[in-house]
């Protein structure tokens, strides 16, 4: 699908149906995408529940924080109908370390995490360096802005996206990605699974794919000639 509310230059194929544009550069509108779809597709139009402000030791509700000034830190978490709950942190200088639904994290200036039963979103510190993570049914997304990140779904040096289109599954290098890796039954996936090299229209290339499958995760070192891969059932 299309994205929009952004322009039409350079765009970028996510797998043979799906699209996405922007004046950006590539890096920076998948980011864009894949860190707003899931988590707007499962707060828009819904009932906001509670919201809370943290004073620097308890959340507290919105008299009380008035009361208190609580509200000024900026340090706010938000609970929908359906059971997304997010946190954001507007502090300019302070870092926040909460829980949000089953996970721990820490939010550093403008950093935020979103949570639901399905699903995880985080803009903060892991393992003490900036990052971004979506964690979903329909997709899985990680930039670890220039470092490795690991999450007990997808690994990545750099960023790359594995994601649910057109009845399959595609793995996208995004970044410079030396490296992926993902859980197969992050996504719905089991064993034997194989890749297939394509191209941006997503056509196979005659490219043979090196990969590896191991407990349960299958990892992948992109090459450079090819634009995606598409997960398929092995043998």
């Amino acid at each position: 699908g299309h994205i929009g509310y952004l322009l039409d230059i350079p765009r970028v194929k996510l797998g043979p149906e799906r699209e996405v544009t922007s004046p950006w550069g590539i890096p920076a509108i998948l980011k864009s995408y894949f860190m707003m779809q899931q988590l707007q597709s499962r707060y828009a139009l819904r009932k906001v529940e509670q919201i809370a402000y943290f004073d620097g030791r308890h959340w507290l509700g919105t008299s009380e924080a008035v009361r208190t000034d609580a509200y000024k830190r900026g340090q706010i978490r938000a609970r929908y109908a359906g059971g997304l709950e997010t946190v954001v942190n507007l502090n300019s200088s302070d870092t926040l370390r909460t829980t949000v639904g089953e996970h721990e994290v820490v939010l550093p200036p403008n950093g935020y995490a979103a949570a639901a039963p399905d699903f995880f979103e985080l803009s903060g510190l892991l393992d003490g360096h900036r990052v971004d993570l979506v964690v979903s049914p329909e997709y899985l997304y990680a930039d670890g802005r220039g470092a490795s990140l690991r999450s007990d779904a997808i690994e990545v040096t750099n960023s790359a996206a594995v994601l649910r289109d057109d009845g399959a599954i595609w793995i996208v290098p995004i970044d410079e990605t030396e490296r992926v890796a993902f859980r197969l039954e992050a996504l719905g996936l089991k064993e034997p699974v194989g890749l297939v090299a394509c191209d941006q229209d997503g056509q196979p290339l005659p490219t043979r794919v090196a990969f590896m499958v191991e407990n349960g995760w299958l990892s992948l070192e992109p090459s450079p000639e090819v634009f995606t891969y598409r997960v398929v059932a092995g043998k």
